[in-house]
């Protein structure tokens, strides 16, 4: 594999690096019960405003990351990320190098809440990186991740990603050479 292609590979995955630490914590799935089925029209809409609330807050705290990427914005973008992780500063390390590295544009294109509590959330994003400027050692492309969210300190924070398929902006797999 080329140099070139390795950082671009790198770099993909580093924008998705927020320290694997084997997150396999499922959400609650919806299974009701008889008495869960006779909860009251009250108990719905506060369930539903509930629900809105935290899938506000969700959206907010990406943007955050996003905004915070795309301005180099070291603090900020590691505010995101969970503070409990082992590899949080592995994590600011590679994503500082990234910085200094490359200049990208990212720009979450789809983002769909799977599952969510008060304290946990699974996130699926579709993620378009382009260069900002023409850059051999990078290839512009669009990543399918999903995030894996806690609630810590009453925010949002990233605490794992997987990431699912990585495509040029043609929808072409990018496969990694070995």
């Amino acid at each position: 594999m080329t140099i070139r292609k390795k950082w671009g590979l790198l770099s993909l995955l580093i924008l998705l690096v927020i320290g694997i630490i084997g997150c396999t914590e499922k959400a609650n799935e919806n299974t009701s019960t008889p008495k869960e089925e006779n909860t009251s029209s009250i108990d719905k809409k506060k369930d539903e405003k509930d629900k809105a609330t935290i899938e506000t807050e969700i959206k907010e705290m990406l943007k955050v990351h996003e905004d915070a990427y795309n301005k180099e914005d070291i603090d900020t973008y590691m505010s995101t990320m969970s503070q409990s992780s082992a590899l949080l500063e592995q994590t600011k390390q590679m994503t500082q190098l990234l910085f200094d590295s490359f200049d990208v544009q990212v720009e979450f294109t789809d983002i769909k809440i799977t599952t969510s509590t008060e304290a946990s959330a699974t996130v699926e994003i579709i993620q378009k990186t382009v260069s900002k400027k023409p850059n051999p050692d990078f290839q512009d492309n669009i990543t399918t991740a999903t995030h894996f969210l806690v609630k810590e300190d009453n925010k949002w924070r990233i605490s794992a990603s997987t990431l699912k398929k990585i495509t040029d902006l043609k929808g072409n797999p990018i496969q990694q050479k070995t």
